[in-house]
């Protein structure tokens, strides 16, 4: 190992010459993404210079990451480490939102000014937690163009200085921050190395999330300085299947992995129910490291034993002791587990000794060295020892003592071989699946949660004896114990309960026990001090078995039973039964999960069988965790899980599955083959790149108690109506795989009988007469082809298995039906089946089983398929691949099948031949081509439409007459000269959609200045101020917010206060969320701190309400209606609105750098989606508008004028007739401060908006642009009060996800947001 100093010498000198490199496994299917250590390289210096570009600086702007995946966290890690910018990792968000909240607050109090770089997913969630954090995507950092890599060569920062931060556990929100440097990581991993005798030969495993110092030390960087191939997991998939560790050590051959001692509690556990292959050969391994807790002597032999028996030395398990404050691991024992536990060896695994550069000593209360033996206190010395923690100079002084060593903590001797031994904490401290938790943050947190008849907690950590793991007491004061008056025995178990509940949400661990105990046995010291100490001896010694045991003879509750016969609680009852190993008669409503043994990883696993079974998307772990009583928890459920007309529970089926959500193009619908799934189209939509969205279409009945369609008519049907739903306007592309083909074809000529236009229809190798084919697939044939489509079977093994198969089930032979009971036969499969491929699957028993009945399902009802008709206006394109042995060539397969699409298709027709077999046309080796023929193919579609279109014997649509200014037109000619007046609005309206008014009586530049002064002052109150009249704090979303803080698309380079028509909030325990959204009170600020502020903002409202009746009545005069035509689509007599007041920040030098294609983002390209007109004034230039053309004009500024456009509700009553035009507002164009105030007047929300009857023709409108295909899916939602609910949504997304996350999440899976 060359010196290094520093870390970007480390990856520096990897970049000339390595051939190792990173591995990321997928959970899911065992497939594993390799990153070079040259890729890791160029990746980071990208990323280093956009961190950089954006403003972020070393000395203030630490970056706080905070992913889902390993591969971002390391990418993100180097790229801070080149840009010389600290790094914090960020555990996943605690279940409990306020602990989410006092997390981003508390950083911000220690780090100063950090930004967060995460997903977009979850930028939105860390907005709506704290809306002052500066948060950045990397889909943003990627957008950043220019070139942006630093100099060569790299500047070498200082060995000394912070690399990263790490978090100490604080379960109360306030975590201490850990400063690592260079020099002390490169020295902690040369000691690992040394130590363990690892090499660039070695191959490391990590499962533990990035946020851990082991994970980012003790694996990653410590494989980067030897140059070593190193893998990572998600922790979840190891946590669900403890196996999964040892099965990925066998198959990539590791010699360096990570197991804390609970999961080798639980791997043992497993071998029982769930044993090892015997062929898993781990003779690779050489330290399988444990740390976190002390591991039992009997888990360590146990598990030593284990390993052993399957090829690794008895060393390979290797106890060890490290912190946070010195980089991981720092004391290890390397010597062999004894083969069986002997009476007089110690209750746990001693810890060895220090690694190279490393000291340890363990002094006596008075400060004298320990003898042999003796316990003491922990302490430790060397180059990993940190200095200090970040802005914690207290706590940094109690860390170490006078004379410069590191106070660990922790209790513990030396044997006489210079072995540590721990034996306890002298830290008030639990230990929770090896994490550390303050007793003093419990005892915080369930104070604050002031539970009844309950005070002063105590939390005292507790082994008992031959336990696995550490678990804890919670003792709390009480003057009413538990005694036979039922009433007070009622009291105590409800305050126990309560406490339970409580400590169960913030630590995913139930306490072992809660005692109430008199005041006057909590024994304090001479400070004032409770010994936990004392407390849990006595607990030992037998002392409180009286309060205990009455506790748990306390008579159960007769009336608790589960109801069976509710579908939900039978699946509630049955899971748990499955992952707890409980008896269903031993499950009631008054039944405590924890209170059974059940742990976090227990918790995980009922999750996803309950997510399963009840075919929910997700079930959030917070809610388990706040309803650990199996009856509160089966009520949450049933909540959502409401039973369909298929029996299935609390489950809608949805067919359409969004692959690629965004693109300006029409979207393109893949239909599955007959084997019902469609991950064989995830290649294909991730390499399209067409500038359209991708949604495929999966098959009903995967879904645990989902039942398939019962006729090809229903799927056809159910596929028609998604599809119509998510984009009502057309036109469509359509395309099929195999037999989805057939299916693509019917739903075409469904949506062209519907009056919709289909211009592509995409034939993935199927002939249109397949009825010879489709009787051969029996339910064997299916199972046989699904086992192969998945590659459990290879096809050259099929007819020797048919063959075995029907030997072993004669009573199938002929059989063209499911067997009554299809588990043993499919069962027989999967034994004979390609293990490894097996594994990687990850394939589950049930779910196999429900994929095989969808796939015989599909098959069974293709088999009334008879083509017919054809889709007229569509291109037909046929897609050739080499087809199966028994249909000949691809020539012969094309001339006399595949060509016969012909007889059965309109518009145009063609065959396109495409690389590999009809299995493997999409294979990953195969769909770069494919997709690039794809796309030529709807190109051409698209291409054949517009001809089409242009030679159209139907009269022409008008087209719009472009326009190269926005006009201004006085408003007072509609008295003097209405003839003019009304050719310059109908322009306006029709052409542009535009316009700006001048002389609008009380709209005057006087008027105006004064409101602009008004709004100068509003927003130069200090933010603390401001943000106390938050959005955040207004389910009608009225107040402040800031949109420079909002996620994605949105983030804008102003802030605004919004304002509504003043009304009562909305109660009762059924109101629905759309009218929450809309009806309110205003936050107004105090009239001392803004006087006359609401009276101005009133008169403003005023006489907008009136300047939109004058234009009402301006426009049913334009479209020949009656006066009062539009009245019916507003509220009377009290009029409602929306009004804001934006204030767009002046652009600075860091803007205009960051500007791409002369636009800087002060409000996005957008129309107005819910509205007639929107109406504006503005106290300087910045709004533009698109013509027709895609050139950007500014709309003029005008002394004293009102801005007006058309919205999409007007132009959609108009059948197109008005135009509402794309505009956006560009900092670019702003050099001072810009206010503005927009005023919508709102129509009624019951009122469907359809086109009016003269309008109601397509060739009456002017054509226009196609609209956003998000705008497009709202569009499509029917009921309009929805519809107005989830527009509303879409504008301020940080705040509804937090106000209204069920219907936030709906309208995301929507593709509305």
């Amino acid at each position: 190992m060359a010196p290094y100093t520093t870390l970007p010498e480390l990856l520096h000198d990897r970049l000339k010459a390595s051939t190792s490199h990173i591995g990321f496994l997928d959970a899911v299917d065992g497939s594993s993404t390799t990153l070079s250590y040259q890729e890791l390289f160029v990746r980071a210096t990208r990323y280093a210079g956009r961190l950089r570009s954006v403003g972020l600086k070393p000395e203030s702007n630490p970056v706080l990451g905070l992913f889902e995946d390993h591969e971002n966290y390391i990418v993100l890690f180097w790229s801070c480490c080149l840009a010389g910018i600290p790094f914090c990792p960020l555990a996943a968000l605690h279940p409990d939102p306020k602990r989410q909240a006092d997390l981003f607050v508390h950083l911000r109090d220690v780090l100063g000014e950090p930004a967060v770089v995460t997903t977009s997913a979850l930028a939105s969630k860390v907005a709506a937690l704290d809306p002052q954090m500066t948060t950045y995507t990397l889909d943003q950092l990627d957008d950043i163009t220019q070139d942006l890599t630093p100099p060569e060569p790299l500047q070498i920062p200082c060995p000394e200085i912070p690399v990263c931060y790490v978090l100490t556990s604080g379960s109360t929100g306030k975590p201490k921050a850990v400063a690592l440097r260079h020099d002390q990581i490169l020295a902690s991993c040369t000691g690992k190395s040394k130590h363990h005798r690892t090499s660039s030969s070695s191959r490391f495993l990590n499962w533990i999330a990035f946020d851990h110092v082991a994970s980012i030390i003790e694996i990653h960087i410590h494989a980067l300085l030897i140059d070593a191939v190193q893998y990572h997991i998600s922790p979840k998939a190891i946590i669900a299947k403890p196996n999964l560790l040892l099965e990925l050590s066998n198959r990539l051959a590791i010699t360096y992995t990570f197991s804390p001692n609970f999961l080798m509690a639980r791997l043992l556990k497993d071998q029982a129910t769930d044993p090892l292959p015997s062929s898993l050969d781990l003779s690779n391994l050489r330290a399988l490291i444990s740390g976190g807790e002390s591991v039992p002597m009997s888990i360590g032999v146990a598990f030593s034993n284990l390993l052993e028996a399957f090829g690794a030395p008895r060393d390979a398990l290797r106890a060890g002791f490290g912190m946070s404050e010195t980089c991981a691991g720092c004391i290890y024992d390397t010597q062999p587990i004894a083969s069986e536990v002997r009476p007089d060896a110690p209750l746990y695994l001693h810890l060895g000794q220090c690694i190279p550069g490393m000291s340890m000593r363990v002094l006596s209360a008075t400060g004298g060295a320990c003898a042999p033996g003796e316990v003491g206190q922990l302490q430790l010395s060397g180059q990993n020892v940190f200095r200090g923690y970040v802005n914690n100079p207290t706590a940094t002084r109690e860390a170490f003592t006078p004379d410069g060593w590191f106070l660990t903590g922790d209790l513990g001797y030396l044997d006489a071989g210079g072995n540590l031994h721990l034996v306890g904490r002298d830290k008030d401290c639990l230990n929770i699946n090896g994490t550390k938790v303050s007793s003093k943050d419990v005892e915080t947190y369930l104070e604050d949660a002031r539970i009844p008849d309950a005070t002063d907690p105590i939390a005292c950590p507790l082994r008992l004896q031959n336990a696995d793991t550490e678990t804890y007491i919670i003792f709390y004061a009480s003057d009413d114990l538990p005694s036979d008056t039922s009433s007070m025995l009622a009291s105590t178990l409800a305050a126990n309960q309560a406490i339970s509940d409580a400590c169960t949400v913030l630590l995913s661990h139930a306490p072992h026990v809660v005692i109430p105990l008199p005041p006057s046995r909590f024994v304090k010291t001479a400070l004032g001090k409770v010994s936990r100490g004392q407390l849990t001896a006595a607990y030992l010694r037998g002392d409180f078995a009286d309060v205990e045991e009455r506790l748990k003879s306390a008579p159960a509750d007769d009336s608790g039973a589960l109801d069976l016969s509710d579908a939900v609680q039978q699946v509630v009852s049955q899971s748990i039964s499955d992952v707890l190993d409980l008896a269903t008669a031993d499950i009631r409503q008054s039944t405590n999960l924890f209170d059974t043994g059940a742990s976090s990883m227990h918790l995980m696993r009922l999750k996803k069988v309950l997510e399963e079974r009840l075919c929910l998307p997700e079930i959030p772990t917070i809610e388990i965790l706040r309803r650990p009583r199996v009856g509160p928890l089966c009520a949450y459920l049933s909540e959502l899980s409401a039973t369909g007309s298929d029996g299935s529970y609390g489950h809608t089926y949805h067919p359409l599955v969004c692959l690629d959500s965004e693109g300006s193009r029409p979207p393109v619908f893949l239909i599955h083959p007959g084997v019902g799934e469609i991950l064989v189209f995830l290649n294909m939509a991730h390499q399209l790149r067409d500038d359209r969205p991708v949604y495929a279409i999966r098959a009903k009945g995967f879904d645990y108690g989902e039942l398939p369609f019962e006729s090809l008519d229903e799927t056809v049907q159910a596929y028609t109506d998604a599809i119509d739903n998510a984009y009502p306007t057309g036109p469509y592309y359509l395309a099929g795989y195999s037999y989805g083909s057939a299916i693509a074809f019917e739903i075409g000529k469904r949506l062209e009988s519907k009056g919709k236009r289909v211009d592509w229809l995409g034939i993935l190798n199927l002939p249109p007469h397949i009825q010879f084919r489709i009787h051969e697939l029996t339910w064997i044939e299916v199972l046989l082809n699904v086992a192969m489509f998945v590659s459990l079977i290879e096809p050259t093994d099929i007819a020797a298995t048919r063959a075995e198969f029907l030997e072993v089930f004669p009573s199938m032979v002929g059989l063209d039906s499911e067997p009554h009971d299809p588990v043993p036969p499919i069962q027989w499969l999967l034994s004979r089946s390609n293990q490894a491929r097996l594994e990687e699957l990850d394939l589950q028993l049930g779910a196999f089983t429900r994929w095989i009945k969808v796939a015989y399902e599909i098959n069974r009802t293709g088999r009334s398929f008879f083509p017919s008709g054809c889709v007229k206006n569509a291109l037909t394109t046929v897609f050739c691949a080499v087809p199966l042995s028994s249909m000949g060539t691809r020539e012969v397969y094309k001339a006399e099948r595949l060509s016969q699409w012909k007889d059965f298709s309109g518009a145009g027709f063609e065959l396109v031949d495409v690389d590999g077999e009809h299995y493997t046309m999409l294979s990953k080796e195969n769909s770069a081509s494919f997709v690039e023929k794809m796309r030529a193919a709807m190109h051409r579609a698209e291409d054949l439409a517009s001809k089409r279109a242009s030679t159209s014997s139907i009269i022409p649509r008008p087209m719009r007459m472009d326009f190269d200014e926005v006009p201004v037109i006085d408003f007072t000619l509609a008295q003097s000269d209405p003839a003019k007046y009304y050719a310059q609005l109908r322009f306006a309206l029709e052409d542009v959609g535009f316009l700006v008014f001048s002389n609008v009586p009380g709209f005057e530049d006087e008027f105006q200045s004064d409101l602009f002064a008004q709004a100068k002052n509003l927003f130069g109150r200090s933010q603390q101020w401001k943000d106390s009249l938050g959005t955040v704090n207004s389910y009608a979303l009225r107040g402040y917010f800031r949109a420079d803080t909002l996620p994605g698309s949105h983030k804008a380079h102003a802030e605004a206060y919004r304002f509504g028509a003043d009304m009562p909030t909305p109660t009762g325990k059924d109101v629905p969320f759309w009218l929450k959204l809309h009806e309110g009170p205003n936050q107004w600020p105090a009239e001392q701190d803004l006087p006359r502020f609401r009276e101005q903002m009133n008169t403003l409202f005023a006489r907008y309400h009136q300047l939109n009746l004058d234009l009402n009545k301006q426009i049913c005069h334009l479209l020949s209606l009656p006066e009062a035509g539009l009245d019916a689509y507003f509220p009377a007599p009290t009029p409602e609105f929306n009004c804001a007041i934006w204030h767009y920040f002046p652009v600075t030098q860091e803007i205009r750098d960051g500007a791409k294609d002369g636009f800087a983002q002060g409000m996005h390209e957008h129309r107005d989606p819910s509205t007639f007109v929107t109406c504006l004034i503005q106290s300087r230039p910045g709004l533009q508008v698109q013509n027709h053309q895609g050139v950007w004009l500014d709309v003029p500024m005008v002394k004293g004028g009102v801005v007006c456009n058309i919205g999409m509700q007007l132009m959609k009553l108009t059948g197109g007739k008005l135009v509402a035009t794309t505009h956006r507002v560009n900092t670019l164009k702003i050099d001072e401060d810009r206010f503005t105030i927009p005023y919508v007047l709102s129509t009624r929300l019951e009122k469907e908006i359809i086109p009016l009857p003269q309008f109601a023709s397509p060739d009456s409108a002017k054509a226009h642009f196609a609209p956003n295909p998000k705008i497009g899916v709202l569009m499509g939602i029917k009921d309009p009060l929805l519809r107005s609910g989830y527009a509303r949504l879409t504008l301020f997304p940080a705040a509804t996800a937090n106000l209204y996350p069920k219907e936030f999440e709906q309208a995301r899976q929507m593709g509305i947001v």
